[in-house]
Protein backbone atom coordinates (compact mmCIF):
# COMPACT_ATOMS: atom_id res chain seq x y z
CA UNK A 1 0.00 0.00 0.00
CA UNK A 2 1.78 3.91 -1.07
CA UNK A 3 0.59 7.30 -0.31
CA UNK A 4 1.63 9.94 -1.92
CA UNK A 5 2.77 13.57 0.02
CA UNK A 6 3.34 16.88 -0.73
CA UNK A 7 4.99 19.55 0.86
CA UNK A 8 3.01 23.51 0.60
CA UNK A 9 6.44 24.46 1.58
CA UNK A 10 8.26 26.10 -1.55
CA UNK A 11 11.11 25.31 0.19
CA UNK A 12 10.47 21.65 0.34
CA UNK A 13 9.20 21.44 -2.78
CA UNK A 14 8.97 17.00 -3.03
CA UNK A 15 6.22 14.68 -3.18
CA UNK A 16 7.10 11.80 -1.48
CA UNK A 17 5.55 8.34 -1.78
CA UNK A 18 5.23 6.38 0.81
CA UNK A 19 5.21 2.38 1.96
CA UNK A 20 2.01 3.06 4.58
CA UNK A 21 2.96 -0.91 5.55
CA UNK A 22 6.96 -0.07 6.67
CA UNK A 23 6.81 3.33 6.98
CA UNK A 24 9.42 4.09 4.32
CA UNK A 25 10.18 6.65 1.69
CA UNK A 26 10.06 4.89 -1.90
CA UNK A 27 10.71 7.45 -3.91
CA UNK A 28 10.63 11.14 -4.25
CA UNK A 29 10.25 13.44 -6.93
CA UNK A 30 11.97 17.13 -6.78
CA UNK A 31 9.41 19.48 -8.01
CA UNK A 32 11.01 22.72 -9.75
CA UNK A 33 10.66 26.04 -7.93
CA UNK A 34 6.56 27.02 -7.90
CA UNK A 35 5.75 23.31 -8.78
CA UNK A 36 3.85 22.85 -5.10
CA UNK A 37 1.27 19.99 -5.91
CA UNK A 38 -2.55 21.07 -5.17
CA UNK A 39 -3.65 17.64 -6.03
CA UNK A 40 -2.13 14.24 -6.40
CA UNK A 41 -3.60 10.55 -8.15
CA UNK A 42 -2.43 7.29 -8.57
CA UNK A 43 -3.26 6.12 -12.02
CA UNK A 44 -4.56 3.08 -11.80
CA UNK A 45 -1.39 0.56 -12.42
CA UNK A 46 0.34 2.05 -8.61
CA UNK A 47 3.15 3.71 -10.63
CA UNK A 48 1.79 6.28 -12.25
CA UNK A 49 1.39 9.76 -10.28
CA UNK A 50 -0.06 13.01 -11.47
CA UNK A 51 0.12 16.80 -9.86
CA UNK A 52 -1.94 19.56 -10.34
CA UNK A 53 0.70 22.48 -10.10
CA UNK A 54 -1.51 25.53 -9.22
CA UNK A 55 1.71 28.40 -9.49
CA UNK A 56 2.67 26.98 -12.74
CA UNK A 57 -0.45 25.72 -14.65
CA UNK A 58 0.49 22.48 -15.46
CA UNK A 59 -0.64 18.62 -14.30
CA UNK A 60 2.82 16.56 -14.57
CA UNK A 61 2.59 13.06 -14.57
CA UNK A 62 5.38 11.08 -13.39
CA UNK A 63 6.24 7.22 -13.20
CA UNK A 64 6.69 6.63 -10.06
CA UNK A 65 9.42 3.96 -10.52
CA UNK A 66 12.14 5.97 -12.33
CA UNK A 67 11.10 8.94 -11.32
CA UNK A 68 10.59 9.76 -15.14
CA UNK A 69 8.14 12.48 -16.28
CA UNK A 70 6.06 10.84 -18.55
CA UNK A 71 3.65 13.99 -19.79
CA UNK A 72 3.12 17.96 -18.51
CA UNK A 73 -0.31 18.56 -19.23
CA UNK A 74 -0.77 22.67 -19.48
CA UNK A 75 -3.31 24.96 -19.38
CA UNK A 76 -3.95 28.83 -19.22
CA UNK A 77 -5.56 28.22 -15.95
CA UNK A 78 -4.42 27.35 -12.45
CA UNK A 79 -5.52 23.70 -11.62
CA UNK A 80 -7.67 23.27 -8.34
CA UNK A 81 -7.42 20.20 -5.89
CA UNK A 82 -9.81 18.13 -8.01
CA UNK A 83 -7.44 15.35 -10.10
CA UNK A 84 -8.15 11.59 -10.49
CA UNK A 85 -7.03 8.88 -14.03
CA UNK A 86 -9.73 7.08 -15.44
CA UNK A 87 -9.79 3.34 -14.65
CA UNK A 88 -7.68 2.63 -17.55
CA UNK A 89 -5.09 5.30 -17.22
CA UNK A 90 -5.89 6.67 -20.64
CA UNK A 91 -7.09 9.98 -19.04
CA UNK A 92 -6.68 12.46 -16.36
CA UNK A 93 -9.99 14.33 -15.35
CA UNK A 94 -8.80 17.67 -13.39
CA UNK A 95 -10.76 20.96 -11.74
CA UNK A 96 -9.58 24.31 -12.54
CA UNK A 97 -10.39 27.68 -10.87
CA UNK A 98 -12.71 28.97 -13.34
CA UNK A 99 -14.92 25.98 -12.67
CA UNK A 100 -14.42 24.10 -15.31
CA UNK A 101 -13.16 20.17 -15.68
CA UNK A 102 -11.27 19.46 -18.47
CA UNK A 103 -10.61 15.32 -19.50
CA UNK A 104 -7.18 15.24 -20.91
CA UNK A 105 -5.94 12.45 -23.32
CA UNK A 106 -2.77 11.49 -21.47
CA UNK A 107 -0.66 9.98 -24.89
CA UNK A 108 -1.61 13.03 -26.76
CA UNK A 109 -1.68 15.93 -24.20
CA UNK A 110 -4.69 17.42 -25.93
CA UNK A 111 -8.27 18.23 -24.14
CA UNK A 112 -10.62 16.61 -25.24
CA UNK A 113 -13.47 17.44 -23.18
CA UNK A 114 -14.30 20.92 -20.99
CA UNK A 115 -16.84 21.05 -18.83
CA UNK A 116 -18.55 24.06 -17.09
CA UNK A 117 -18.90 22.12 -13.22
CA UNK A 118 -18.06 23.57 -10.07
CA UNK A 119 -14.83 21.68 -8.79
CA UNK A 120 -16.03 21.52 -5.34
CA UNK A 121 -17.63 18.03 -4.07
CA UNK A 122 -16.48 14.64 -4.87
CA UNK A 123 -15.89 13.38 -8.24
CA UNK A 124 -15.68 10.07 -9.35
CA UNK A 125 -15.23 8.20 -12.66
CA UNK A 126 -17.57 4.94 -13.45
CA UNK A 127 -16.31 1.75 -13.47
CA UNK A 128 -16.26 1.49 -17.57
CA UNK A 129 -14.44 5.43 -17.42
CA UNK A 130 -17.36 6.23 -20.07
CA UNK A 131 -19.29 8.93 -16.90
CA UNK A 132 -18.23 10.68 -14.19
CA UNK A 133 -20.11 11.71 -11.05
CA UNK A 134 -19.98 14.77 -8.98
CA UNK A 135 -21.64 15.58 -6.33
CA UNK A 136 -21.31 18.03 -2.98
CA UNK A 137 -24.26 19.25 -0.88
CA UNK A 138 -26.31 21.23 -2.92
CA UNK A 139 -26.42 18.41 -6.16
CA UNK A 140 -25.08 15.35 -7.74
CA UNK A 141 -24.94 15.18 -11.50
CA UNK A 142 -23.69 12.57 -14.02
CA UNK A 143 -22.09 13.24 -17.39
CA UNK A 144 -21.12 10.58 -19.81
CA UNK A 145 -18.06 11.19 -21.57
CA UNK A 146 -17.53 9.19 -24.64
Amino acid sequence: KKIAVSSSNLHDAYVRVWNIEKGTVIHTTKQAQDYVATALAFGPDGHTLAFACSYRKVVMIYDMRDGRLIQALEHNMKPSGTLLFSPDGKFVLSGYLDETMKLWDVASKEVIRSMDWDTDGQIAFSPCGRQIAHGNKSHIKLAFLF
